[in-house]
């Protein structure tokens, strides 16, 4: 499952996708893997979520929990 997911965000390791992960929790997101676009909080008002992102150039919706789960599995 840990190589579906790396090619599914065209990361290269774990622990390029671990670093990826780890920027979305500190809140400071970078681009889109996919796209290059802006990430972006999904939920914008009073849930503002640090584990579920979305993309605002192609719409791609990164959840850090779920991702982080299939990369363990």
């Amino acid at each position: 499952m840990e190589k579906e997911i790396l090619e599914k965000y065209k990361m290269q390791s774990r622990e390029e996708m671990v670093a990826f992960l780890k920027s979305l929790w500190a809140k400071k997101p970078q681009d889109c893997p996919l796209c290059g676009g802006r990430l972006d909080y999904f939920h914008k008002k009073a849930k503002k979520s640090n584990s579920d992102w979305i993309c605002t150039a192609c719409g791609e919706r990164f959840q850090a929990i779920k991702i982080l789960d299939q990369l363990n599995d």
